[in-house]
């Protein structure tokens, strides 16, 4: 059983879907050609630990994990990742987030995306 789910989100460009419990972690599903699902594995944890994002405050963050955007791939090593920005919540002061994962099928990496000051834009939600 997965529980109780509470977002579900398909990535195309990987094909995978995700599906998100209440207070679980984020489990990816991935598809073949015919849209069978073939494999899954854990996404992204229900709190994602500060030295696992690639910034330099000292800041956890949580779910729900909403507003999925794919942002293409790129190529780094003679590998291919694919790039998705999503927003997660601050478990210091529950203020939204804006992070970015590179993954591919071996090899993923969180960062937070940090808005210029002059822009006088905020995540407000």
């Amino acid at each position: 059983s997965l529980g109780e789910g509470s977002s579900l989100v398909f990535l195309r460009q990987s094909r995978i879907l995700l599906y998100k419990c209440v207070s679980s972690a984020m489990i990816a599903f991935t598809l073949d050609d015919t849209g069978a699902i073939v494999g899954n594995f854990e996404f992204l944890p229900n709190v994602i630990k500060s030295e696992n994002v690639d910034d330099t405050d000292d800041e956890s963050l949580n779910g729900p994990y909403l507003n999925w955007t794919e942002l293409g791939c790129i190529e780094k090593a003679d590998a291919l990742y694919y790039r998705v920005a999503f927003v997660a919540r601050s478990t210091r002061n529950n203020k939204p987030q804006m992070v970015y994962i590179e993954y591919n099928h071996d090899r993923s990496r969180l960062k937070k995306l940090k808005m210029p000051g002059n822009t006088g834009l905020n995540l407000s939600m």
